[in-house]
């Protein structure tokens, strides 16, 4: 059996270096204390927000999902819950789930987060591939 509480602590104490990498820095709404993980409880959410250089992200446990989203707002007060889209999505039952599945699910989000952001605050635009044209194509003309 899993605690969800200690669950996402995990989950966000694995993500730290990466996301310090991509320069976010956890959120702390206002009157939170700044000695522990500054964690929302709101309905039937429980979610964590970091801010960026003009964006922010937010990982969320609602149901019996843990979330990773992603929003261009500057901060996470400016972000209503609307504005942040999906990175990706896991499953994690507390009756069911162990330690093994939260680190599967940091490393999910890792790899998320270091393939979103490229050495900085900023998503990274895709690279087209380059298609190779022989000189015996550009002679005939193909080209």
């Amino acid at each position: 059996m899993l605690d969800i509480s200690e669950a996402l602590s995990a989950i966000v104490n694995g993500l730290d270096e990466t996301v310090k990498n991509a320069g976010f820095s956890l959120y702390y709404p206002e009157g939170a204390d700044k000695r522990s993980l500054p964690f929302v409880d709101e309905d039937k959410r429980k979610y964590i927000c970091y801010d960026g250089d003009g964006c922010s992200l937010k990982i969320e446990f609602s149901g019996r999902t843990v979330s990773l989203f992603y929003a261009d707002s500057a901060t996470s007060d400016a972000a209503g819950n609307s504005d942040y889209a999906s990175l990706s999505t896991s499953l994690l039952e507390a009756e069911t789930s162990d330690e093994k599945d939260v680190k599967y699910i940091t490393e999910e989000f890792i790899e998320t987060i270091e393939n979103k952001f490229a050495g900085g605050k900023k998503p990274k635009a895709a690279k087209k591939n380059i298609q190779t044209v022989s000189k015996t194509a550009v002679k005939n003309g193909a080209y």
